[in-house]
């Protein structure tokens, strides 16, 4: 699901858009510039509850946390650094349908 802002990461929690549930949210602006004569510094705060997926170049950067995203809070980046995508730490219990799944004896559930 798409947000205008990071910080707006927060107010699609626990919604339902067409049915589904958003674990992964793609801000469209994620960063603040900071320029001081000659030098522009990016930085972001990525929002409690959230880990978030950053890439330089198009290339995924590992941050700090187990899994090789980056931990909430304030970032400093470089301006070609990019918050891809934010993963929701929330547990979201959801229930699938069951459709054509074989068994280890190759049998049909439905």
């Amino acid at each position: 699901m798409q947000v205008n802002h990071i910080r707006d990461a927060h107010s699609v929690v626990g919604l339902m858009p067409d049915n589904f549930v958003p674990v992964s949210i793609v801000p469209k602006h994620w960063n603040s510039r900071f320029c001081c004569g000659c030098c522009c510094c990016c930085w972001t705060s990525v929002p409690s509850g959230f880990s978030a997926m950053v890439s330089a170049w198009g290339k995924d950067l590992e941050g700090a946390e187990e899994d090789g995203t980056w931990e909430p809070g304030f970032h400093w980046m470089c301006p070609w650094h990019r918050v891809n995508r934010l993963v929701s730490r929330q547990l979201i219990i959801f229930d699938t349908p069951v459709k054509a799944v074989k068994t280890a004896d190759n049998l049909d559930l439905s």
